[in-house]
């Protein structure tokens, strides 16, 4: 290694060194990271909208408070925060997030407990009935079999 370049680091910070090539990749990271997550949020409001249910709004919900996460690294970056204050902020968030989430899988549950058996909206797959369908609610491979049983005498 050359002496000349041992001596400049060892001259320099060490938060120097990282902050000379760190700076525009981590700006370009939180950018990235906001758009991403607003991508993401945008989607989950989208299928709020269309879902309505307690499950989507909470999921909507998290992340939400994703997309809070860049908006706090840019207030740190761009020193509006402390440090402590970021990571104290994060870890906030994260239980945020994991409560968001975990209350919305306990609700689903909720949900299909409190749905009667017959009772369809669209958000569970029903196996078709014979008035819906067009075979009048056997499959042609169903009848064939039946047809065999039949013959045998079974």
């Amino acid at each position: 290694m050359n002496r000349v370049a041992v001596d400049t680091l060892e001259t320099r910070p060490l938060e120097a060194i990282w902050l000379a090539g760190a700076e525009v990749h981590l700006a370009l990271l939180l950018t990235l990271s906001a758009a991403g997550s607003l991508l993401v949020f945008g989607l989950a409001v989208a299928a709020y909208r269309r879902r309505r249910s307690r499950p989507y709004l909470l999921i909507t919900a998290a992340l939400g408070a994703l997309v809070a996460r860049p908006m706090i690294g840019a207030s740190t970056f761009f020193d509006v925060i402390s440090m402590n204050t970021h990571h104290t902020i994060e870890h906030l968030l994260d239980v945020v997030i994991a409560a968001l989430l975990i209350g919305a899988v306990y609700s689903v549950g909720t949900l299909e407990r409190e749905r009667s058996p017959d009772e369809t909206d669209g958000r569970i797959a029903q196996p078709p009935t014979e008035e819906t369908r067009s075979d009048g609610g056997v499959s042609e491979p169903h009848k064939q079999a039946r047809n065999r049983n039949r013959k045998n005498g079974d």
